[in-house]
C-alpha cells in the first residue's frame, strides 16, 4: 500500500506544477502578442494611400491623395476666367434666314432691305468615305534613239494596291495613344471609313512604324545620356502568358520606353552599360535603379509616404514612421519655398540632422519589424534621401515617371496581354511622347513618320 505524500514533497510537486503552467502560460502571452500583431497587420488593408498599389485596386472610392487640402472652396476659384467653343469667324458654308412674308399680314418681304440680327454656327463631321488615287504608267519610245521611257511612280506607292499614309497613321494612333486592340480597330475602320483591313495588314502597319521610328528612339536613348536629372520605373506586363518588364527612363523632354524579360540590373547595364555619369537618377528603392552608376540618386519620397502611411496604421505604438514622415513633409515644404538651396543652409542642415537622429533611435525589432525594416532602408541609402534639396532640376518625387509608365498598364487592361509588338509599342511610345512633351501632336507626330523615305 503507497504511503501519503509528506508535507514537503506534496509543496515540491505543486511547485513543478506551478513552474509548468507559468512556462506555458508565458508561452501562450507571447503567441497571443504575436497573433495580435498579424491580426492589427492584417486588419490594415493596403491602398493608393498607403503602398504603391494603384487607385483603381481601391476598395472605397474615397479620395486617397497625400495632398492635404489648401482651404479653398471647391470648383473654379474667384477669378477665374472660364472658357467656352468659339464661333469660328469665316464658316465653311454659310446658310441665310431671311423671313419671305409677314406671319402677320401675309405681306411680301423678299425685296425689303434686311439686316443681321444674329448667328449660330453646328460643328459637324463631313461623311467620311475612302479616297483611291490612281496611278497610271505610260510608256513612250524616243524618236531619237528609240529607247522606251515610262513614267516613274512615286517612292512610297510599292504596290498595285495599298494604304496611304492616312490610313496607317490612324491605325497607329489609335493602337499607341488610344490603346484599342487589333478586333476592336477592324470594327473602327469598317464601321467609319468602310475599310476591311485585316489583322495581319494592321501589325504590318505598326512593324513599319517601329521601324520608321528606330532612329528617333535611339537618339532619345542617347539624349537621356546628358540630361541633368532623369526618372525611372518599372512595371511588369504579360506577354503570351509569360511576366515581362517594361522599363521607363523619362525627362521633362523626353521618355524612353523599353521591354525586357529581366527586372534586374542585366537590362539597364544593356541599355546604359556606363550609367548616367551626368544625372541625378530618381527611383524607388528598387535595388537595381540605385545600383546604377550615376552622378547622384533620389528616392521617391511619394512612395516612401505611402509606405510609412501603411506602417503608421500597423504598428501605430512606434511613433518612428510618424517622425520620419514629418521631416520628410519639411524638406518637401523647404523645397516647395526654396528650389535650390546650398549645404551649408541652415534649415537644410536642421532637416538632416533631425532625420540621422530619428534614424538612429533604437527600436525593438522584434515588436515593431516593419519600422525597423524601413529604418534599416533609409540608413542605407540615406545620401539619396534629401538630394532634392541641393538641386533646382530635382523632384522630390518620381511621379512623372509613373505617369510615363501607367499607358502601359492601361493599355494591357484594354487589349489584354501582347501577343506580339510589345517592343514595337514602346518604340512608338516612346517618340510619340516625346514629342508632345515638346509641344507636337501626337497624330502629326506619326504622319511625319510615313514621310520617312524607305529602302
Amino acid at each position: 500500500m503507497r504511503l501519503a505524500l509528506s508535507k514537503d514533497e506534496q509543496i515540491q510537486k505543486l511547485e513543478s506544477l506551478l513552474a509548468a503552467a507559468l512556462a506555458t502560460i508565458e508561452q501562450q502571452a507571447i503567441r497571443i502578442s504575436e497573433l495580435e500583431k498579424e491580426v492589427a497587420r492584417l486588419s490594415v488593408k493596403k491602398s493608393s494611400n498607403n503602398s504603391s498599389l494603384p487607385p483603381s485596386m481601391d476598395l472605397s472610392r474615397k479620395n486617397q491623395s497625400l495632398r492635404c487640402s489648401s482651404g479653398r472652396p471647391k470648383g473654379g476659384q474667384i477669378g477665374h476666367k472660364g472658357y467656352h467653343l468659339p464661333l469660328k469667324e469665316h464658316a465653311d458654308t454659310v446658310i441665310n434666314l431671311s423671313p419671305d412674308f409677314c406671319k402677320e399680314c401675309g405681306e411680301d418681304l423678299r425685296y425689303v432691305p434686311e439686316v443681321m440680327a444674329g448667328r449660330r454656327q453646328v460643328v459637324d463631321i463631313p461623311v467620311v468615305k475612302p479616297m483611291y488615287t490612281e496611278y497610271r504608267q505610260f510608256l513612250k519610245v524616243c524618236p531619237c534613239c528609240q529607247k522606251q521611257q515610262s513614267g516613274q511612280y512615286p517612292k512610297d506607292v510599292t504596290n498595285h494596291i495599298q494604304y496611304g499614309r492616312n490610313v496607317q497613321s490612324m491605325v497607329v494612333y489609335n493602337w499607341v495613344s488610344q490603346f484599342l486592340p487589333f478586333e476592336r480597330l477592324k470594327q473602327w475602320f469598317s464601321d467609319i471609313f468602310n475599310l476591311s483591313l485585316s489583322k495581319g495588314t494592321l501589325e504590318n502597319i505598326i512593324r513599319k512604324a517601329s521601324r520608321l521610328a528606330q532612329p528617333s528612339y535611339e537618339q532619345i536613348q542617347q539624349r537621356l545620356l546628358s540630361s541633368p536629372c532623369i526618372g525611372a520605373d518599372e512595371t511588369g506586363m504579360k506577354v503570351n502568358k509569360k511576366k515581362e518588364w517594361i522599363w521607363v527612363w523619362q525627362t521633362p523632354s523626353l521618355t524612353f520606353l523599353r521591354c525586357s524579360p529581366n527586372r534586374g540590373s542585366a537590362t539597364i547595364d544593356a541599355l546604359f552599360p556606363n550609367g548616367f555619369m551626368q544625372s541625378i537618377l530618381i527611383s524607388d528603392r528598387w535595388r537595381a535603379q540605385l545600383g546604377t552608376s550615376a552622378a547622384g540618386h533620389q528616392l521617391c519620397l511619394a512612395h516612401l509616404l505611402r509606405d510609412l502611411n501603411f506602417i503608421i496604421e500597423v504598428e501605430p505604438i512606434c511613433n518612428t514612421a510618424t517622425k520620419i514622415k514629418e521631416v520628410l513633409q519639411k524638406g518637401i515644404n523647404h523645397k516647395r519655398l526654396y528650389p535650390e538651396t546650398q549645404k551649408d543652409d541652415e534649415n537644410c542642415i536642421n532637416i538632416e540632422r533631425e532625420m540621422d537622429r530619428v534614424l538612429n533611435d533604437m527600436i525593438d525589432e522584434s515588436q515593431f519589424p516593419l519600422t525597423v525594416k524601413i529604418q534599416k532602408s533609409l540608413l542605407l541609402y540615406r545620401n539619396h534621401v534629401f538630394e532634392f534639396l541641393y538641386n533646382a532640376n530635382v523632384p522630390f518625387e518620381n511621379n512623372a515617371s509613373e505617369r510615363s509608365i501607367r499607358m502601359v498598364k492601361v493599355k494591357q487592361k484594354i487589349s489584354g496581354c501582347f501577343k506580339s509588338l510589345q517592343q514595337d509599342f514602346c518604340v512608338l511610345k516612346s517618340v510619340i511622347d516625346t514629342e508632345i512633351k515638346n509641344q507636337q501632336s501626337a497624330m502629326k507626330t506619326i504622319q511625319s513618320l510615313f514621310l520617312i523615305p524607305t529602302r
